[in-house]
């Protein structure tokens, strides 16, 4: 017998196939929509006269500590996502990037060591859990920590609970449409 012909296995190799995607729809297809629209539209406000430098753009997209854009990005993409195609495993798309923070944190490691002062590195001056959510980024190194392991976690949590808004209001909208209330 093949194994395609069990269903149960072909349920799960679907099943891993569109989790695989959502994670990397919410982590990385979200990063990578929030500069190409930040960017997108600095470019369209310098066509209309109004002038948003580059440095302020790519300051809001890495050097801010809680990453605004792409958290909201991430946010609609969950919420539109999960309202059209409501599947119950992308709202445990925030667990893999999680378990890499807690990693990343407990082993007090960094991602780019080789690139890294020992004088920078988490616990020497600062905590552990300053070093990647409070502080801001004093250099390179410490901005692209985050932007490894803590961007891609935020990212992820914000889909997931985009998501999960976006089921549950399409839910309650079938049902009232099924009981015969008007919607609008």
């Amino acid at each position: 017998m093949n194994i395609t012909q069990i269903p149960l296995a072909r349920f799960s190799a679907r099943s891993l196939g569109i989790f695989i995607l959502h994670q990397f729809v919410g982590t990385y297809g979200t990063l990578f929509l929030a500069a190409f629209a930040s960017f997108s539209l600095q470019e369209s406000l310098a066509l209309l006269h109004l002038h948003v430098s580059l440095r302020f753009v790519h300051w809001i997209l890495t050097e801010t500590p809680y990453f605004p854009i792409q958290i909201a990005v991430a946010f609609y993409l969950g919420w539109s996502v999960g309202r059209r195609l409501p599947h119950p495993k992308v709202t445990f798309v925030w667990i893999l990037p999680l378990l890499v923070l807690i990693y990343v944190v407990a082993t007090n490691s960094v991602l780019i060591s080789e690139w890294s002062s020992v004088l920078n590195e988490p616990g020497i001056y600062r905590s552990r859990l300053a070093y990647y959510f409070v502080s801001p980024c004093n250099t390179y190194v410490q901005c692209m920590s985050r932007l490894l392991t803590v961007l891609p976690f935020y990212t992820a949590v914000a889909y997931s609970a985009g998501a999960r808004l976006g089921q549950v209001l399409e839910r309650r909208r079938s049902t009232r449409t099924a009981s015969g209330e008007l919607t609008i």
